[in-house]
């Protein structure tokens, strides 16, 4: 992952972890309404149970990817907390 350099002329380090806070914040509503959302199987039966079982799986691959997603976000937010030695640790680890 590409993390940024916090510095005097970039954007504000708080700023950066206010906009990853946002931004896990609505993933993780997008998650919560998808998996109560899920396909549900009368919508499906006439075209036979194979319709259904992809539909789910499909589904499930949307919500994997989200968390992914999420993942990617959460870990830069734990970067853009830590302090200027921990960052540099986490640059150079990668």
């Amino acid at each position: 992952m590409q993390y940024p350099l916090i510095h005097l002329n970039g954007t504000c380090g708080d700023d950066l972890l206010a906009n990853q806070c946002d931004i896990a914040r609505a993933l993780r509503e997008a998650l919560e309404v998808m998996a109560n959302n899920g396909p549900n199987g009368r919508d499906y039966y006439p075209m036979g149970t194979q319709a259904w079982e992809k539909a789910r799986e499909e589904h499930s691959a949307r919500l994997g990817a989200i968390k992914a997603v999420l993942a990617d976000v959460e870990r830069m937010a734990e970067y853009l907390a830590a302090g200027p030695h921990d960052q540099l640790e986490m640059r150079n680890a990668q």
